[in-house]
């Protein structure tokens, strides 16, 4: 988690790559999904604020898997 010690800001970013093939509407889902789990585990900490974010995108086309 990335953040400004002197503000009192935390940043946390989740970056889920997926194989081509699922609409926006199902990576949108997934965003939303995955900050609604994300936010219901993270404890207040005196003096932070957290922001978190959440990308769903397609691995591009050179990717390979074995």
């Amino acid at each position: 988690m990335a953040g400004d010690a002197a503000t009192g800001d935390a940043i946390l970013h989740i970056s889920i790559a997926l194989l081509p093939g699922r609409s926006e509407e199902v990576e949108g889902q997934l965003s939303s999904s995955v900050l609604e789990l994300l936010t219901a585990h993270l404890k207040p900490a005196a003096q932070v604020t957290v922001h978190v974010s959440a990308e769903t995108r397609d691995l591009d086309p050179p990717y390979r898997k074995r």
